[in-house]
């Protein structure tokens, strides 16, 4: 990266935006992370949009990467600080660093979700979302044996957490080396109903995304069996005010793990929101030209 922003919250919470930052950028992207992945792993795919003009700064989820708290039976976190706590601030310091561009917000997977979140209650100076990757984990939305494991998961993460303080992500497979029993139950409950009602809340998130009015796209890659069509309709469904584009991206190899793969082969992800991003351009130049 070219640039470490830090960032510090009202709760003490302190992490680092990785920015990569073009000579003269025509838009800027702050992109949250999935679960349990450091922002150092999209390196690849900030250069990649550095290199098309496009300002990139990754933001770690809390626990993650930069972050300074792990999981523990000591330190516990969920959906309400990453949303309520974290973005904003988050936001902030890439506002402040960004004034002259055109600001979008976005990303991966459980990133691209908690982002959506801080978007339909914040409503944050921004032009529109990008979401890579993002589909909401309910279970009715996977077929075989993924379906199986996210219903057991979502029944067997809240028995764990409770246990132990934290869940053993790497043991499970799934997230990173420790997450938070409640981040584990906030993600149990939007599996096992759809629903996003964070532990200790008093927002009505699902009646916020309801009414968001914003353009997005996201970004399927093909291949991914963690992102299949019904649930990334889920979130088509969960913004009906909102305009939305679909675009697959095809990785330049086939192989497992497609769903995270991308971010170190993120040629054909790039292309798609730089061709996202430049059609909004023209539309707005266009916009712009016919005003008398």
């Amino acid at each position: 990266m070219d640039e470490r922003w830090p960032v510090r919250t009202v709760d003490g919470h302190e992490f680092e935006l990785l920015a990569f930052v073009p000579d003269r950028p025509r838009a800027a992207l702050l992109f949250g992370c999935a679960l349990g992945v450091d922002a150092s792993y999209y390196a690849p795919f900030g250069e990649s949009l550095k290199a098309r003009g496009v300002l990139v700064a990754l933001c770690d989820l809390r626990g993650n990467g930069t972050s300074n708290l792990q999981a523990s039976r000591a330190v516990d976190f969920g959906y309400r600080e990453i949303v309520e706590v974290d973005l904003p601030a988050a936001f902030e310091v890439f506002a402040e660093r960004t004034p002259d561009v055109p600001r979008y917000l976005g990303g991966h997977s459980l990133g691209g979700q908690l982002v959506l979140l801080h978007v339909a209650t914040k409503r944050p100076d921004i032009e529109g979302v990008v979401l890579v990757a993002c589909a909401i984990p309910y279970f009715r939305s996977w077929k075989g044996r993924r379906r199986l494991f996210v219903r057991l998961a979502s029944i067997l993460f809240p028995i764990v957490g409770s246990v132990l303080g934290y869940v053993p992500g790497k043991q499970f497979g799934f997230g990173g080396e420790r997450e938070a029993r409640t981040l584990m139950r906030d993600w149990s409950h939007n599996a096992a109903t759809a629903r996003y009602e964070p532990i200790g809340s008093h927002v009505d998130y699902e009646d916020a995304l309801v009414g968001l009015v914003v353009e997005f796209v996201t970004v399927n890659v093909a291949g991914d069996s963690m992102g299949p069509p019904n649930a990334v309709e889920l979130m088509f469904e969960k913004l009906p005010s909102a305009i939305g584009t679909r675009i697959e991206a095809q990785l330049s190899e086939r192989g497992p793990g497609a769903h995270f793969r991308w971010a170190r082969d993120p040629s054909a992800v790039s292309a798609a929101i730089d061709g996202w991003l430049s059609e909004r351009e023209r539309g707005s130049r266009a916009a712009r030209s016919s005003v008398p």
